[in-house]
């Protein structure tokens, strides 16, 4: 799946300065008699910086767990980590930055006063709902790609059924049509024509297509159903995880005991081929890129 990208660094910046203001504003004087104290833009700058800094290591941590455990795959543990760490973890640091701004530039005790009755729990509030703003923008960003990839899905399709001459395929039996697969993006079931399809993986209990344009597709089949239905003289069976076109195979190098590690034209890693497979991968190789 393509990874999300958040390109949010201007709202960070803009919303902290404002939820800066309105952390500050709780148990002060309006805003416009504020700006008339030299303080004020000592503890908004202070303010500010906390806040930038705790949404930052939110980001972060949101793109990090994107990488690791994605939300429609693995949503329990997802909603656990995020929890310990955006929210969890943000408060702690949030409290800790919080301490070191009174300290050491605003020089007054936190306890002595309403810190903890107003301002934190607030603070953990605004928290939550950063945590919040990333989870909408992944499924809003992963929709959008979704519909991204279907609309390339259907180009690519009937590009194919023009060049092949193909008749149009039922949209209720798509499978039916031995050049294509039934792939999933989103909610969506849609056909992919087998000369598009560069590699498939196994990760688990998923099986995943991925086409020539970097994209990724799941099926609803097993690695051994789809082994059947691929062309021999096109696709190999490299190992027990995956299956290759030869125009994804880049280059492939000798390691220890014999094996190979081939590198595919893919942003994917490199797959190793074991020492009793390697004779024949060379020999189907050769002959497919004739």
């Amino acid at each position: 799946m393509k990874k999300i990208r958040y390109r949010d660094l201007p709202i960070i910046i803009v919303g902290s300065l404002l939820i800066a203001q309105f952390i500050i504003g709780l148990n002060n004087e309006s805003f416009f008699k504020l700006i008339f104290y030299p303080a004020y833009y000592i503890d908004l700058l202070g303010v500010s910086a906390i806040v930038f800094l705790v949404w930052f290591v939110i980001r972060a941590i949101t793109i990090r767990l994107d990488q690791k455990l994605s939300w429609e795959i693995r949503f329990t543990q997802r909603l656990f980590y995020q929890l310990l760490f955006g929210i969890g973890g943000m408060a702690l640091l949030s409290l800790i930055l919080t301490v070191l701004h009174f300290t050491f530039v605003i020089r007054q005790d936190i306890r002595e006063g309403t810190f903890f009755v107003y301002e934190y729990p607030i603070g953990v509030i605004i928290i939550v709902l950063l945590n919040g703003y990333y989870f909408s923008y992944y499924h809003y960003a992963l929709n959008r790609i979704n519909q991204l990839k279907i609309s390339r899905l259907k180009n690519r399709l009937e590009s194919f059924q023009e060049n092949t001459g193909s008749q149009q395929i039922d949209e209720e039996t798509p499978e039916l049509n031995p050049r294509t697969i039934i792939v999933s993006t989103g909610a969506h079931q849609v056909p992919l024509a087998i000369e598009g399809i560069r590699l498939a993986f196994k990760k688990g209990e998923r099986v995943n297509l991925f086409i020539e344009d970097g994209n990724d597709y799941l099926i609803n089949q097993t690695l051994e159903e789809l082994e059947k239905r691929l062309p021999e003289a096109s696709f190999f069976r490299v190992n027990r995880q995956a299956i290759v076109h030869f125009k994804a195979c880049k280059s492939f190098q000798s390691i220890e005991n014999g094996k190979l590690k081939l590198i595919l034209d893919l942003n994917e890693e490199p797959l190793i081929i074991s020492q009793k497979r390697a004779p024949a991968f060379k020999k189907w190789l050769a002959e497919a890129s004739h």
